[in-house]
């Protein structure tokens, strides 16, 4: 009747996608739509057009979080 449980706790760093629309990079990032606009034309960023949208890697994001702070 003295069975133990034991519970195992796995950390893993989350990945909720591999690109980002726009409007979630401005979210991940803290900065607005109209910055990143401005960033992507003095050529910081690239971002990528698919099906009409403009998508931003998980590296872009992260350069935009560096900039933010950077601010």
């Amino acid at each position: 009747m003295d069975e133990q449980y034991v519970t195992h706790i796995v950390l893993r760093q989350f990945r909720s996608s591999s690109s980002y629309s726009e409007r979630e990079a401005a979210a991940a990032s803290h900065l607005g739509i109209g910055a990143i606009r401005h960033l992507r034309a003095l050529g910081l960023i690239e971002g990528e057009e698919t099906a009409g949208e403009l998508r931003y890697s998980e590296e872009e994001v992260t350069q935009l979080r560096l900039i933010r702070r950077l601010q």
